[in-house]
């Protein structure tokens, strides 16, 4: 699905996602609303991603990309296996104005391949100067 292409805003898609399968997949608005949680992440993110990239595997809704990337992040990998919800938390991120420091994979990370982690790890060392 592309939000851009179907038509979808967020509000639709965010309608369509939900967590009613064993795999827990999809959002979690009780996680996502949960202050106490968020900032504790928030704390911890801040003191420790000034520039370095980050991975954020199940990215979700975006929170923890985001907050890692309004800390000082250079760039984001964000992986997410579910459709629905990478279309949303990407949509998220973009209307956020994120996407200039975030490569986005709809797969899971279990599923990259030993040449992808390959290539991720030049880009890396690139993106860092190395």
């Amino acid at each position: 699905m592309n939000i851009t292409e179907d038509n979808y805003s967020i509000d639709q898609l965010a309608q369509t996602i939900t967590r009613q399968n064993c795999y827990m997949q999809g959002l979690d608005y009780t996680m996502i609303s949960d202050v106490e949680r968020n900032k504790f992440y928030d704390d911890l993110i801040e003191n420790i991603v000034k520039d370095k990239i980050v991975c954020d595997v199940g990215f979700g809704s975006g929170i923890l990309t985001m907050m890692a990337l309004h800390h000082g992040a250079k760039k984001v990998y964000a992986f997410e296996q579910d459709a629905a919800t990478f279309d949303f938390g990407k949509a998220v991120i973009e209307r956020m104005g994120y996407t200039d420091k975030v490569e986005f994979f709809n797969k899971k990370w279990e599923d990259v391949t030993d040449e992808e982690i390959q290539d991720l790890a030049i880009k890396m060392k690139n993106e860092l100067g190395g």
